[in-house]
């Protein structure tokens, strides 16, 4: 597994090697080792998965302390336009995003430290996006920033965003709970 470090601080692209073949393919998007060799979270609480269809928006989301966690994500069919926000005070990146592409063919993953936000836009049908999460979801401190209120471009027009996530505050507006830990 090789590690892509990302302007935004302990967020970084994971590289697995895709192992090809007649029948079709197979990938390790996670490995302890690895995880502890880059001094990543690693030892996981609750696992998830959505299923999007195509032009859908899901995020940013957060959870807030005492109940906030690193994640993992992967896409294991279709393809997502993944973005994160930093809302770590104290961060050198705070505020800004970072947008990377997870293609379930491709073996790459991205590791998103707690404090930072995730979303994504799903490129084609049946997109399922997969999360190994470090700490139990807890529905009274989900939180998030409003997924049409940062710097983020939608490759797609949107079809289709949760009255959740569209009354989730402004980036702007956002009263950050996170302190950045370097």
């Amino acid at each position: 597994m090789e590690r892509e470090v990302t302007p935004i601080p302990g967020c970084w692209v994971l590289r697995s090697p895709v192992h090809a073949d007649g029948r079709g393919w197979f990938v390790k998007p996670y490995s302890a080792s690895a995880f502890a060799e880059f001094g990543a979270a690693h030892e996981w609480t609750e696992c998830f998965w959505s299923v999007s269809r195509r032009g859908v928006v899901r995020g940013f989301h957060v959870q807030l302390p005492p109940a906030e966690h690193a994640k993992v994500i992967w896409v294991v069919s279709g393809v997502s336009h993944s973005a994160v926000i930093d809302l770590r005070a104290g961060s050198p990146a705070f505020g800004r995003t970072v947008v990377v592409e997870l293609d379930a063919t491709a073996g790459r993953a991205l590791y998103v430290p707690a404090g930072v936000a995730h979303g994504f836009q799903a490129l084609e049908d049946n997109t399922i996006v997969v999360y190994l999460v470090t700490s139990a979801h807890d529905p009274a401190r989900d939180a998030g920033v409003r997924w049409d209120s940062t710097t983020v471009t939608w490759p797609l027009p949107v079809s289709t965003v949760s009255e959740r996530d569209n009354v989730l505050p402004s980036l702007a507006s956002f009263a950050t709970p996170f302190e950045y830990k370097a």
